[in-house]
């Protein structure tokens, strides 16, 4: 999982979906050897909340009420991992994990998925949209019902060939690096109008084909030292290939196999600001599709 800092902030509001990024963030930290932080956003006062009948009473009650939810989730967390509980103000949830984040110098942000969803998939709430549109550092979404507490079996990056592709195929060997994580590289084909695949393997491929058309679309991006990595470890079959091929995205992906501790990790729109996370239209097919932990990487900067 691309978390360059060893620091983890898990978004925590004391619900089911929180306990699921809870559980994410507990393997991730196992992996890594890493710290936890879980962190309850409490309300920012407004100017004249003085003037409010509630006051300051009620907002020492509930920030009394947040710290004790934020204990009972560090008392969860198994021994061995270290991890520190927080409790800030800001104006929303989302503003206030970046800003803990930037604080504690957060190698990524986990939250988990709303209530609602169908289990094992994704129903993204209002904080994850707004993280997702904006951090600085890899959100990982947890799936509804995720409980699995690791290792990592695999990572899979889910590239194409933009220039985003490359940062993705970076932050997966970093990670796997730091947790000595089997890589699975997985790229798109997509159809052509006639019906055929835009790559040179059409119908079903063989390994060997799969393998070539994956070269060929690191080929296609901006060559660094983890595009020569990549290719090495393909060549030396440390890493395995897949092709998603096909127009219709969620059908594709759905036809991968995927481990229950795997995550899939996938860049962010070429709308992204630099250095800044946002969630494409792509991206957001197949999050429809999984049900395994997704990281969003931002774009590069």
């Amino acid at each position: 999982m691309p978390v360059p800092s060893r620091r983890i902030l898990v978004g925590y509001v004391a619900t089911a979906a929180d306990r699921d990024a809870l559980n994410l963030g507990i393997t991730l930290a196992v992996d890594r050897d890493a710290e936890l932080h879980v962190t309850m956003v409490a309300p920012e006062a407004e100017p004249y909340a003085a003037a409010v009948s509630q006051g300051a009473g009620y907002e020492r009650v509930l920030r009394r009420q947040l710290q004790e939810w934020v204990d009972e989730a560090v008392a969860s967390v198994p021994e061995g991992i270290r991890v520190f509980g927080h409790v800030v103000s800001a104006h929303s949830d989302a503003e206030g994990l970046l800003a803990q984040a930037r604080a504690v110098d957060a190698g990524a942000i986990v939250i988990g998925a709303r209530g609602g969803g169908v289990l094992g998939r994704y129903r993204i709430g209002s904080v994850a949209q707004a993280l997702l549109h904006s951090s600085h550092v890899p959100v990982v979404l947890a799936p509804r019902g995720y409980s699995g507490h690791g290792p990592l079996s695999r990572i899979t990056a889910l590239f194409g060939d933009r220039p985003g592709g490359m940062q993705v195929i970076a932050e997966t060997l970093a990670a796997a690096d730091a947790t000595d994580t089997p890589v699975r590289l997985v790229t798109f084909a997509q159809a052509s109008t006639t019906g055929k695949s835009s790559a040179a393997h059409t119908g079903v491929p063989n390994a060997e084909a799969m393998k070539s058309f994956v070269l060929e679309q690191l080929d296609r991006l901006e060559s660094d030292e983890h595009g020569e990595r990549a290719r090495a470890m393909i060549s030396s079959g440390q890493a395995t290939t897949e092709v998603v091929a096909g127009e219709e995205i969620e059908k594709s992906v759905r036809r991968l196999d995927w481990e229950p501790n795997e995550v899939v990790v996938v860049g962010s729109s070429r709308l992204a600001p630099a250095g800044r996370a946002f969630l494409g239209s792509k991206a957001a097919r197949v999050l429809r599709a999984i049900s395994v932990p997704m990281v969003v990487v931002p774009a590069p900067r």
